[in-house]
C-alpha cells in the first residue's frame, strides 16, 4: 500500500486538479447530471437544467458505497440512458451481521482466525487475518476479504460461514486431540488457558456443551469430538452486510461483457467509456479497487486522445 506523504487525499486531488487545469480542462463542482441521451453527439443534462455537448462521454461516477463521500446510484442510471444493463449493486468490503446474537459477548474481541464463506456445502471463498466482533457480528480484515462472496450469496438467503481459530496448523481437531489426552484433568475453561482468548473459550463451552465443573476426559464421547472439532469449524450464519454508508465498495453494476476492455469503450454506444467502480468489477481490500479505476481511466484517456 502507497499513502501521501502528508496522510492526506488533498495531496492526492490537489494535484491532480492543477494537472488538469494546466492541460487546458474546465472543471465544474456541484453539476449534478441527471440525464444524457446520444444523438450525433452526447448530451448531458444537469439538475440545474444547463446542458452539455460531447463527441465523447465518460462515465466515472463510482457506485453507490459510502454515501457521505459522494456515492450514489446516478451513474448506473446514466448508463441505462444509453442502453447498458446493471447488475443489483450490493455492499462490499463491509463488515457482516450474524444470526448468532450471542456473538455480541464477544464484542471488542479480536481474533486471528481463518473464514470460510460455504455454498453448497463447499468452500466459496476463505480468507485468513484478523476478525474483530461486534455487537451486530464481525468485521476486520479477513471478513472485508470475503464480503463481496457473501453479498453476492445473500441474494439467495442466508450464508453458513465457518471460523477456525488455528488457522496456522494443518490438523487442529488433531491437536485439540492430543491436548486432551496430555490434560484430560482439566476443566474446560483450563483446557483452552492459553490458546484461546478466554471471553472465546467461554463461549465455544457453552456452544460445545461441554459440563464446565467435569474434567474434559469425563465429557461424553459426541461432546468431546465437538470439543475437537468446533474450535477449528465454528458455524456462523451471515444475514446481511453492514449498509451503504459503511461499505468502502459496492458489487455489481454496468455489465463488463458490454464494455471493450482494451480502450474500456462501450460495446453498446460508441464513443461512451465507463470506468472505475461503476462497473461490475470488485477486489479484495489493499487498494485493488482503486488500482482498478485508475487503471481504467489511464487506459481510457489513452484511447482518446488518439483522436486528438
Amino acid at each position: 500500500r502507497v499513502f501521501p506523504a502528508t496522510g492526506k487525499s488533498t495531496a492526492v486531488a490537489e494535484p491532480l486538479k492543477l494537472a488538469a487545469a494546466e492541460a487546458g480542462a474546465e472543471l465544474l463542482t456541484g453539476q449534478e447530471a441527471v440525464r444524457v441521451k446520444k444523438g450525433k453527439i452526447f448530451t448531458v443534462t444537469t439538475q440545474s437544467g444547463e446542458r452539455f455537448e460531447s463527441r465523447k462521454l465518460v462515465l466515472a461516477c463510482g457506485s453507490c458505497a459510502y454515501p457521505q463521500a459522494g456515492g450514489t446510484q446516478r451513474g448506473y442510471e446514466l448508463a441505462k440512458m444509453l442502453g447498458h444493463t446493471v447488475k443489483t449493486p450490493r455492499p462490499a468490503l463491509s463488515a457482516l451481521c450474524l444470526k448468532e446474537t450471542a456473538c455480541a459477548r464477544l464484542t471488542g474481541v479480536r481474533a486471528q482466525v481463518r473464514l470460510s464463506v460455504l455454498q453448497n456445502n463447499h468452500t466459496a471463498d476463505e480468507a485468513e487475518g484478523e476478525v474483530l466482533f461486534t455487537n451486530y457480528g464481525i468485521n476486520g480484515p479477513a471478513v472485508l476479504n470475503v464480503s463481496s462472496t457473501v453479498s453476492r450469496a445473500l441474494a439467495n438467503g442466508n450464508v453458513p460461514l465457518t471460523l477456525n481459530f488455528f488457522p496456522q496448523l494443518k490438523d487442529g481437531p488433531a491437536f485439540l486431540k492430543e491436548r486432551a489426552e496430555a490434560f484430560g484433568t482439566r476443566r474446560p475453561k483450563d483446557f483452552f488457558a492459553g490458546i484461546l482468548h478466554e471471553s472465546i473459550a467461554n463461549l465455544l463451552i457453552d456452544f460445545i456443551g461441554l459440563r464446565k465443573n467435569q474434567p474434559v476426559k469425563e465429557q461424553t464421547p459426541n461432546t468431546l469430538t465437538r470439543l475437537f472439532q468446533t474450535p477449528c469449524a465454528w458455524p456462523l450464519t451471515a444475514t446481511a452486510l453492514r449498509p451503504w454508508n459503511e461499505a468502502m465498495a459496492a458489487t455489481g453494476g454496468v455489465n463488463t461483457r458490454e464494455i471493450n476492455y482494451n480502450t474500456f469503450e462501450s460495446l453498446k454506444c460508441p464513443g461512451l467509456y465507463i470506468t472505475g467502480e461503476l462497473l461490475d468489477v470488485d477486489g479484495k481490500s489493499g487498494g485493488f479497487n482503486l488500482h482498478f479505476a485508475w487503471a481504467g481511466g489511464f487506459i481510457a484517456a489513452g484511447d482518446l486522445s488518439k483522436e486528438n
